[in-house]
């Protein structure tokens, strides 16, 4: 009754990348928007409704692939990583839809080698909405974030009131605890990932209170 944990799988059963994009970033389209494309597949998005409609939990923890906070990567509209949730906006807010239905859902995700901590907001596409979802993004273990992003990515990251904490250089993992009263996100960070048995410290600590979806310092 303290958590369940639902581990999706984004990469199998979705819709292809929209727009034509060459590599994962690209400018915006109407395909892009269609309400048909899914990140999920409508099997497990069925399945997911009914696993979040059943539970009782405390906190509801979901698992998948990709970055689920709306982040495009200069002023909205272009350009957008598309191999991220946006790419299928009318997927993200069915999966938000079904969020709401729960207790304290929160988000992990990874897949862009980097630290973050996001929220994702009541209207997706609109960074100023009310918190709806709290999304803790995990670093690579080893490989490193694209020099040539880095820039693009914090100066997007700094003007975006949805992304709380960033870290592009840093390699490690999240550990997460959980208690009735909140989740706690430790981000580990190796000193080196050239040597073994590198030494590893708490590079940042946030959490989420049981009833507040705003990520907070721990």
């Amino acid at each position: 009754d303290l958590a369940r944990l639902y581990l999706l799988d984004g990469r199998q059963y979705r819709s292809d990348q929209p727009c034509g994009a060459r590599g994962d970033v690209g400018p915006g389209c109407d395909e892009r928007t269609d309400p048909d494309r899914t990140m999920l597949g409508a099997e497990q998005e069925e399945w997911l409704g009914e696993q979040l409609a059943g539970s009782r939990a405390r906190w509801n923890v979901v698992g998948q692939q990709t970055v689920l906070t709306a982040n495009p990567l200069a002023a909205p509209g272009t350009p957008y990583n598309l191999d991220q949730w946006d790419g299928y906006p009318a997927a993200r807010r069915r999966l938000l839809d079904q969020l709401r239905e729960v207790d304290n859902p929160v988000v992990l995700s990874g897949d862009v080698h980097a630290s973050c901590v996001c929220v994702v907001t009541d209207d997706p596409q609109d960074p100023a909405s009310p918190p709806a979802v709290p999304e803790l993004v995990g670093t690579s273990i080893t490989s490193e974030f694209p020099a040539r992003w880095a820039p693009l990515v914090r100066a997007a990251s700094e003007a975006l009131p949805t992304i709380r904490y960033l870290e592009l250089e840093r390699r490690g993992y999240v550990v997460c605890e959980v208690t009735p009263a909140a989740l706690t996100a430790s981000f580990r960070y190796v000193a080196t990932t050239a040597e073994p048995g590198a030494a590893i410290e708490t590079g940042a600590r946030g959490g989420v209170r049981a009833g507040d979806p705003e990520p907070r310092p721990a």
